[in-house]
């Protein structure tokens, strides 16, 4: 028993509808429902499975949000049942048959939205990186404000510290100048009683 991938039809820039037949086993609508589509950090199950009318084993499966940029694996059915993941590839070469006029189109819209989408992108990343920088020069800026604002609080604390220290200077000569004085002054009065209140220059 296998699965044959018949072709791939993008629907839209995030839809996928996957064609498919199954040889040599038959298996309900809920067992189509557990395949899965898959890429590089994710993966998805079908949105919807619809059987071609009269037989019960071809239809399509229809999977919606599927990044179309990137390499797509489809799993049909339970991991159980032994299918092994295969790779899909939207290219016109890899389809069992050719496009009609209506696939066409949808390629060529196909097409632009994703050259939309990854110039989207690439602003999006250059909105990104100068987002960053920004931020990054933001942060630089404010460590140096940060750095500023303490060297001038240490700054301010210093004057204010040798503000003190030169007025406690002041202060101590001032006491030693007033002490000095009263000292000479009373030698001077203890002179001046000893020779009977007359000074030398009398």
């Amino acid at each position: 028993k296998y699965c044959i991938i018949e072709r791939v039809v993008p629907v839209s820039a995030h839809e996928v509808e996957v064609y498919f037949e199954v040889v040599g086993a038959e298996f309900s609508i809920m067992v189509m429902e557990q395949s899965t589509l898959s890429w590089e950090g994710g993966g998805l199950p079908p949105d919807e499975v619809v059987l071609k009318e009269g037989v019960s084993n071809r239809g399509k499966i229809v999977f919606t949000d599927v990044p179309l940029t990137k390499a797509l694996h489809f799993t049909f059915g339970q991991k159980e049942l032994g299918y092994e993941s295969v790779p899909i590839h939207l290219s016109e070469d890899t389809w069992r048959r050719p496009l009609n006029a209506l696939e066409r189109r949808q390629i060529k819209l196909l097409q632009q939205q994703v050259l939309n989408d990854e110039r989207e992108s690439k602003v999006e990343d250059k909105h990104e990186v100068i987002k960053g920088d920004f931020e990054q020069k933001l942060t630089q800026c404010t460590e140096e404000m940060t750095r500023l604002s303490q060297q001038v609080a240490e700054l301010v604390a210093e004057q204010r510290s040798s503000a003190k220290r030169r007025d406690d200077g002041e202060a101590d000569n001032a006491k030693f100048f007033r002490a000095e004085v009263e000292r000479l002054q009373a030698q001077l009065d203890a002179v001046g009683s000893s020779t009977g209140g007359r000074t030398p220059n009398d």
